[in-house]
């Protein structure tokens, strides 16, 4: 992690938890008693924390939804009679595990002349100085944001710092406090100790607590860390004709009910034939067909306990309503039909239906699928990775706007490099800039292979806790149904991994295959 004295330029934004948060919030206002033993030692710069607030709410408690963040807010003065030269606040958080967690953490507002930083200790490039005996912290991993006064620290001046927290799973999440200053001979100098102290890491912290509760019954992303340490994410793509009438809706819904399935990701609309079944559903962008497979499969997925992406093929969708967005027209490389996501019409066309989805109807996500430009082509045709990267911002923005707790994710190869540089598909910078929830890479493969491109994965800071592997219950080439004890294997070997769920490709293979059911009803996944 860089720790150069750097201004945070670009701040990492996350959508991660489905449903309700309640947290409950202990905020200090330092007490008069305190200040009172802060007395100023002559010729030196003494920091006062001030106040200590968490979300800028004077109750011990508050309710934040999906998207919503908890502020804390740290204001420090120097009440010494001398300037310091340089100046800091730390805010810990030692409850977040891995560099995944230091995604929910941003900048929120600061004096001027700070800059901002993320530690975290142990970092091989740079550890956490803590001034204590052996001069480094061999504590465990914690995430530690530094706020550094780059100016001299005027006796009587204020400084502050805020930051927002997004907490990756329900829990209890202690968060610490501290602040220094150096002299002008390079001493350092700390904030005077109170019965609000307690020891963190060879320092001495005001601690925080903050209470994270989960609704009963959702399940969030991400879950946790550890195999099977609380519910996985158990998800089934579903194809469009898995639903293309009542009776078969019903039957998919049992299957899933007995395959202990909680996330189905239904396919909305694919480029079918006019001779197929009217299973597709249309937004108001597009020809409807009789049967509303969504409007009839969400409300009973939901009183199973299972929750309803919508799941939008983009790269073939839009075109055969409107020819002339069809990449295969516009580029002589391209040889197959295909969404040309440089359009600004045909990004804002998949906006469009994104929004409508979730303005009526009660999805709980959307998964973005052929996302992506044709590998075969998009080199040689020298298509740009950011037209792609517009529409997944695109479709973000606008399901936010109107539903802040839908997730959106996106399926990528499974080889990740392979994806960035062949498919356009730049799933790092999606996850880094927070347009997209999380991943789930399409492994398709032999064990060997799934190992491999997991092992791949896991380089990344995001693994486990946005990306999360598709698995196919079959073989390609030709297409046959894969033995339940290679599908259970390959499971395990993604839990060995500890990723947060898997999810299968797909229900035709699922649901017609009663020992793979009975088999992951008893617990294999």
């Amino acid at each position: 992690m860089n720790t150069s004295n750097k201004q945070v330029v670009a701040l990492i934004k996350v959508a991660l938890l489905t449903g309700v948060m309640l947290v409950a919030v202990e905020m200090y206002l330092i007490p008069a008693s305190c200040i009172g033993q802060s007395k100023a030692q002559a010729g030196v710069p003494v920091p006062r924390i001030d106040y200590i607030s968490l979300d800028r709410s004077p109750t011990n408690s508050v309710t934040i939804t999906q998207g919503e963040s908890v502020i804390v807010q740290v204001q420090v003065t120097n009440v010494g009679t001398a300037s310091g030269d340089r100046g800091a606040i730390y805010i810990s958080f030692p409850g977040f595990g891995s560099y995944g967690d230091a995604t929910y953490v941003e900048l929120w507002d600061y004096s001027a002349d700070m800059v901002y930083h993320e530690y975290r200790s142990g970092d091989s490039s740079d550890p956490i100085r803590y001034h204590c005996g052996s001069g480094y912290s061999g504590a465990a991993q914690a995430l530690l944001v530094v706020a550094e006064h780059n100016a001299s620290w005027e006796a009587g001046e204020t400084i502050y710092v805020g930051v927002k927290v997004r907490f990756p799973r329900p829990g209890t999440y202690p968060i610490y406090v501290r602040t220094s200053v150096s002299d002008s001979e390079g001493s350092y100098h700390f904030d005077p100790s109170s019965e609000r102290y307690e020891d963190q890491q060879c320092r001495y912290a005001y601690r925080q607590t903050v209470e994270v509760e989960a609704g009963p019954g959702v399940v969030y992303l991400p879950v946790v860390l550890e195999h099977r340490a609380a519910q996985p994410l158990r998800g089934v793509r579903v194809q469009a004709s898995g639903c293309y009438k009542p009776s078969r809706c019903d039957s998919r819904l049992r299957c899933f009910e007995a395959a202990r399935v909680n996330v189905v990701y239904y396919t909305i609309y694919w480029n079918d034939p006019p001779d197929q079944p009217s299973c597709r559903y249309h937004s108001n962008l597009m020809p409807h067909r009789d049967f509303d497979a969504l409007e009839y499969l969400i409300p009973r997925a939901h009183a199973r306990g299972i929750q309803v992406y919508a799941l939008m093929p983009s790269g073939n969708m839009g075109w055969p309503e409107h020819p002339r967005w069809n990449a295969r027209l516009n580029y002589p490389e391209a040889t197959e039909d295909w969404l040309d996501f440089a359009l600004p019409e045909a990004r804002s066309f998949l906006a469009d239906v994104a929004e409508e989805i979730v303005t009526n109807y009660d999805v709980d996500g959307i998964l973005l699928d052929a996302t992506r430009w044709r590998e075969q082509w998009y080199r040689q045709a020298d298509l740009s990775a950011e037209d792609v990267s517009l529409a997944v911002r695109g479709i973000y923005d606008r399901v936010k706007a109107v539903r802040p707790e839908v997730l959106v994710a996106a399926s990528p190869h499974a080889d990740p490099r392979f994806s960035l540089n062949e498919r356009g598909q730049d799933w790092l910078g999606w996850l880094g800039g927070g347009y997209i929830d999380y991943v789930t890479p399409m492994i398709y493969e032999n064990d060997y292979w799934v190992r491999r491109y997991l092992n791949q994965w896991m380089e990344f800071e995001y693994f486990p806790e946005r990306i999360v592997p598709r698995l196919s219950v079959c073989t390609f080439n030709p297409t046959t149904p894969k033995s339940v004890g290679d599908v259970l294997g390959q499971i395990e070997i993604c839990y060995s991994k500890k990723t947060t769920g898997v999810t299968l490709w797909d229900d035709r293979y699922v649901c017609t295959n009663p020992d793979l059911i009975e088999s992951l009803g008893a617990g294999g996944w």
